[in-house]
């Protein structure tokens, strides 16, 4: 009697459909994943636009608050604090304008030198809020000249390109230098 010896010289049916269920599974895995990076990638990315946006913002403020000589407005009459959406100042350097005024139109925030028109600091593809101006002078300390300071808050906000919308709130006190 004579044995047969059957070698198997490949996969069973069974197996291949198995090997290629778990590959699809890990392929869609890996899909997945490499959306959600590449997702929170933008995500991360707008955010850090909105935040580099809005600390310019303050700093060109708060560059020219400091060098500044006047406020305008808001102004302080009789009471220890004012606010406006408007700023209004006259600089120690004339040379710069006079008056420089902030102003929020069409939610960007304009800068004006002068009697010029302003034009928009801020990015066309961000929008401004909530801006406000809070002066204060501090009468409660000892000394000649009460110090006084501006008090700038808005809200910038942005649309990604997914849709979706990213807001943040930004604020700052500065104090005059007289």
């Amino acid at each position: 009697m004579k044995i047969l010896n059957k070698t198997k010289n490949g996969f069973a049916l069974i197996e291949v459909v198995v090997y290629i269920a778990l590959f699809s599974t890990l392929m869609g895995s890996a899909a997945i994943c490499a959306y959600s990076l590449l997702e929170s990638g933008g995500r991360t990315e707008s955010k850090a636009l909105l935040l580099q946006e809005g600390n310019f913002l303050l700093n060109k403020i708060s560059f020219i608050v400091e060098n500044t000589h006047t406020i305008s407005t808001p102004s302080l009459n009789s009471s220890e604090i004012s606010t406006d959406n408007t700023l209004a100042i006259v600089p120690f350097d004339i040379s710069l304008g006079n008056p420089i005024v902030f102003s929020i139109q069409d939610n960007n925030l304009l800068i004006a030198r002068g009697s010029a028109s302003g034009y928009p600091l801020n990015n066309s593809f961000i929008t401004l809020s909530n801006l406000l101006f809070t002066r204060t002078r501090d009468t409660s300390t000892s000394g000649s000249i009460p110090p006084e300071s501006i008090h700038t808050s808005f809200t910038l906000t942005l649309q990604t390109r997914k849709g979706s919308t990213l807001s943040e709130r930004f604020s700052e006190t500065n104090y005059l230098h007289k």
